[in-house]
C-alpha cells in the first residue's frame, strides 16, 4: 500500500512540474509555433507556384497562407482566384453533384482571399448551401462545412428554387446536434472519430450562446480530452496522424480554449508538442511519424499553425473572416460582417411585413431586437440615438464613448454608439455640440447614416451635384429635400437602399423601423456583409 501510494504521489508531482513548465515555457513554445509557421509557408508558397482549385495546393493552401498572414502577394493569391472563376465556369457552376463541401471549400477560400462568392465566373456557390436534402449527402461533414461557409464572412442563408427541401441554419444545426454519440463524439458513422468531433466543434463554436449547443461542445470537448493520446496527439480510426492533431489544434481555437488547457496536457506533452513531430524543416509535415512528407498533411498542418498564431494574437479564429477587407473595395479593416448568432429569430408583426425578411436577417445577427411582448413594431418610428447604435452593430465596430456632444451623458446607453458613429464620421450633430439623441430621425438623416456606412463597407457612394439634381427631380417631393442630404439621398435612390418601388422620398418624414431595417439589409447586401 505504501509503494502505491508513493507512486501515486511521484505520478501528482511530475504532473505538476509538467504543468508549470509549460506554463513557464509558453513564449518557447509561441516561439516553436512561429518559426515552424513561417518555415512551412515558405515551403507551401515556393513549391506550389500556381494554386488550383479542387486539389491539393488549392483551396486549403491559401486559406492558410492568407490566414497566417506570412505568405502570398496580392497576385500569387489572385492567381487562385482567376483558376476558381475558370474552373466554376468551365463546370457551368456544377462543382459536384453529391459532394458540397466542394462548393464550402471554395466558398472558405474566395472569403479569406476577401474576394466574391457570389459571382464567381457568373454563379453564386451559396445557392447550393440552401438546399438541404443534397448538402446533408455527405451526412455531417456537409452539414458542418455549410455552417463554417456561411458563417465565414457572415453571408446569409442562400434561396434555392431548385431545393426540394430549403435549409436553414437551425436545420444544419439540428442534424449535426441529432448525430452526436452518448459519449459526445460525432462521426461519419455510429464510430467515434476524433477528426470528425473537432470539426463539427468548429462548426458549433459561433452558437455557444444557444443552451443545447453549449452542452453539446462541453460533452465533445470531454470527449476529445479522453481521446487524446497520451503524446498529445490524436488518432482517427487507430492511428495517430498529423490531420487528426491539427483538427483538434483548430477546434480547440475556435472555442477560445487554449492548447495548454489542463484537459489537454498529456504525461508525453502537448497538441503542439505532437504537431511538430511530424514536422522536418524545409520538408513540411508527414501524414504518420516517420514517414516522408505528406502535402495534405502539410497544408492542413498549416491550417493549425495559422490558428494557433492568430489565437495568440487574439484576432479572429481561422475561419472567422469577417476581418478580410473585401478585394480592393477600400474597405475600412474595423469593418466586420456579423455573423447570425440567434438562427430563426423573428417577431410575430413582421412575417407579413414587406421588410419581414430584413428584419428577420438583422435580427439573427443581433444588429436589431424586439420588444419584450415578442414584437418588433415595424411601423414605429426611432431615434437619432437608437438608429446610431443600430449603425455601429451593422457594421461591427467596437463601441467607444468620446465625441463633442454636451447632450451624450457619458452614462447613458448610447454613450458609446454616439462617439463610435462619430468618430468613423458617420454621424454630425445638429449643432457643434449638440447631437439631440432623443430626436426622431428623419429619412434624409437616415440616408445620409446609411450612405457614409456604406462608404465605410467599401461602396463608392460618390454622386456629382448635377447627378443629384437629376435623380431628385425623378420624385414628385424630390425638391423637398435638403441641400446637405442631397447627394446622400440621390445615392441611397441610384444604389437600391431606398425601394426602388417607392414614388415618393418623403425626406422629412420620420424614418421608421421597419423602413430602417430595409435600407441597412440592402446596404449590406451591396457590401457582401450578410
Amino acid at each position: 500500500m505504501k509503494a502505491k501510494k508513493f507512486r501515486r504521489i511521484v505520478s501528482l508531482a511530475l504532473a505538476v512540474v509538467l504543468a508549470l513548465g509549460l506554463c513557464a515555457g509558453a513564449s518557447a513554445a509561441d516561439s516553436r509555433v512561429q518559426t515552424c509557421a513561417e518555415e512551412t509557408a515558405a515551403f507551401l508558397a515556393e513549391s506550389t507556384a500556381q494554386p488550383q482549385p479542387g486539389q491539393a495546393g488549392g483551396e486549403w493552401l491559401v486559406i492558410g497562407l492568407a490566414r497566417s498572414g506570412l505568405e502570398g502577394s496580392n497576385a500569387y493569391f489572385s492567381s487562385y482566384a482567376d483558376a476558381a472563376e475558370k474552373y466554376v465556369a468551365d463546370c457551368g457552376g456544377v462543382l459536384s453533384a453529391r459532394r458540397y463541401t466542394e462548393y464550402s471549400r471554395m466558398i472558405l477560400a474566395l472569403t479569406a482571399l476577401g474576394r466574391s462568392c457570389t459571382d464567381v465566373g457568373g454563379y453564386n456557390l451559396l445557392t447550393p448551401l440552401g438546399d438541404f436534402e443534397k448538402t446533408v449527402l455527405q451526412g455531417i461533414n456537409g452539414a458542418a462545412f455549410a455552417l463554417l461557409a456561411l458563417d465565414c464572412g457572415g453571408y446569409a442563408m442562400p434561396e434555392n428554387s431548385q431545393a426540394a427541401v430549403q435549409a436553414t441554419r437551425e436545420m444544419y444545426l439540428s442534424y449535426m446536434l441529432s448525430r452526436q454519440h452518448a459519449d459526445g463524439s460525432f462521426g461519419l458513422t455510429d464510430r467515434s472519430d476524433p477528426d470528425v468531433t473537432s470539426m463539427v466543434l468548429t462548426a458549433l463554436a459561433p452558437y455557444q450562446g444557444q443552451p443545447e449547443v453549449a452542452a453539446a461542445v462541453r460533452s465533445a470537448v470531454e470527449y476529445l480530452s479522453a481521446a487524446q493520446d497520451d503524446d498529445g496527439g490524436f488518432s482517427s480510426w487507430g492511428t495517430a496522424n498529423t490531420e487528426s492533431t491539427a483538427q483538434a489544434v483548430i477546434a480547440l481555437c475556435a472555442l477560445n480554449i487554449p492548447v495548454t488547457d489542463a484537459r489537454f496536457v498529456k504525461s508525453g506533452g502537448t497538441l503542439v508538442d505532437a504537431l511538430l513531430r511530424t514536422y522536418t524543416p524545409g520538408k513540411g509535415f508527414a501524414h504518420l511519424a516517420d514517414d516522408g512528407e505528406d502535402r495534405i498533411a502539410t497544408e492542413q498542418a498549416m491550417l493549425a499553425l495559422a490558428a494557433l498564431l492568430r489565437f495568440e494574437k487574439g484576432s479572429t479564429s481561422l475561419f472567422d473572416m469577417r476581418d478580410v477587407p473585401a478585394g480592393l473595395s477600400g474597405k475600412n479593416a474595423d469593418v466586420h460582417a456579423m455573423l447570425v448568432t440567434l438562427p430563426g429569430c423573428d417577431f410575430f408583426d413582421t412575417a407579413a411585413h414587406p421588410s419581414g425578411t430584413a428584419i428577420r436577417a438583422l435580427a439573427e445577427r443581433e444588429i436589431v431586437d424586439g420588444y419584450d411582448d415578442g414584437s418588433f413594431l415595424p411601423g414605429k418610428s426611432m431615434s437619432r440615438a437608437e438608429f446610431a447604435a443600430i449603425v455601429v452593430r451593422a457594421l461591427g465596430l467596437t463601441p467607444k464613448t468620446g465625441g463633442p456632444f454636451k447632450d451624450v451623458p457619458a452614462n447613458q446607453w448610447y454613450a458609446p454608439y454616439i462617439g463610435t458613429a462619430y468618430a468613423y464620421g458617420i454621424v454630425d450633430g445638429v449643432a457643434d455640440d449638440r447631437f439631440n439623441p432623443a430626436g426622431t430621425i428623419t429619412r434624409q438623416e437616415a440616408a445620409i447614416m446609411v450612405s457614409r456606412a456604406a462608404r465605410l463597407c467599401g461602396l463608392d457612394t460618390s454622386v456629382s451635384a448635377e447627378d443629384a439634381a437629376q435623380i431628385l427631380a425623378q420624385y414628385p417631393d424630390g425638391a423637398q429635400v435638403s441641400d446637405w442630404a442631397a447627394v446622400y439621398a440621390a445615392w441611397c435612390c441610384r444604389s437600391g437602399i431606398f425601394d426602388s418601388s417607392m414614388t415618393q422620398l418623403r425626406p422629412k418624414d420620420q424614418t421608421l423601423r421597419g423602413e430602417m431595417a430595409q435600407m441597412l439589409f440592402n446596404m449590406l447586401g451591396s457590401a457582401e456583409l450578410l
